[in-house]
Order: C-alpha cells, then sequence, then structure tokens
C-alpha cells in the first residue's frame, strides 16, 4: 500500500527503528491512526515535496512510500469518527455485538473507500514497515 509523508521528511520514517510513528499521525475521518491507500493516486495528494524546479519549466519532485502493512481483523467501511484513536471492539463471532461480561477484543485495523480510493488505517507502529521509498517528478 502506499503512505504519503506530506510535510514530514520521510527520512523520519526509515531512519526510525519503528518504521511509521504514530506521533507523527495525523487526524483524519477515522480518527488518528497511519492511512495508508490501495491507490498511488490517493497517496500522491499527501506525498513529500522534496524540491521544486523552476528551470524552463515547472517540475515538482514527490516522494511517497509503498509499505508492507499487515491490516489483520479489518473493521470494512468502518464509520467516520474523528475522534477515534484505538480501533473500533469487534462483535464476538456469530454476532453483531459484544455480549457483557465477553472478552472484548478490537479490530487489527480499519478500512474505508474515500476519494475513489480503499484506505487502510492502522493504530500501532509494529504492523507497517516502509518498504521503499518512491521518488518521482510531477510536471
Amino acid at each position: 500500500m502506499f503512505y504519503g509523508t506530506r510535510s514530514n521528511k520521510p527520512e523520519k520514517n526509515y531512519t526510525s527503528e519503528k518504521g511509521f510513528d504514530m506521533r507523527f499521525a495525523n487526524n483524519g475521518i477515522w480518527g488518528t491512526g497511519i492511512y495508508f491507500a490501495e491507490k498511488a493516486s490517493y497517496s500522491d495528494k499527501y506525498a513529500h515535496l522534496a524540491k521544486h524546479s523552476t528551470l524552463g519549466r515547472r517540475t515538482r519532485t514527490k516522494q511517497m512510500f509503498l509499505a508492507r502493512v499487515l491490516t489483520g481483523i479489518s473493521d470494512d467501511d468502518a464509520k467516520h469518527d474523528q475522534e477515534r484513536r484505538v480501533p473500533d471492539i469487534r462483535p464476538r463471532q456469530g454476532t453483531n455485538s459484544a455480549a457483557e461480561g465477553d472478552i472484548q477484543y478490537l479490530y487489527d485495523s480499519l478500512n474505508g473507500i474515500t476519494q475513489g480510493s480503499r484506505v487502510h488505517v492502522i493504530f500501532d507502529n509494529g504492523h507497517a514497515y516502509p518498504y521503499y521509498l518512491i521518488t518521482y517528478t510531477e510536471n
């Protein structure tokens, strides 16, 4: 999946022992988490602007990550909740809710569709690894 760092230099992610770091996470439509898109075109909007050149024409050099992401048991088409800081509670198997007194397990991640791309959100640093840093030029 693809991940753009916006104004944060990508080096902060791939030189860190934690990889993607929740301390740099922004609040989005599904809460505060680390957002990954299945489509590079979605992450392009969040790509880091590495260089800007005006040598006869306007070009911009951008960077985004291709990441390996462990989504585990994911809450499909999760409801928008900008206050969320952890995934929702999973219903117990075979039902749509958790019974009182049951051990409650959280989803490992959540996902939904926005702006034409399925986006996955994780809330744990250890669930994603920055695999490749993609550098490209936009004219």
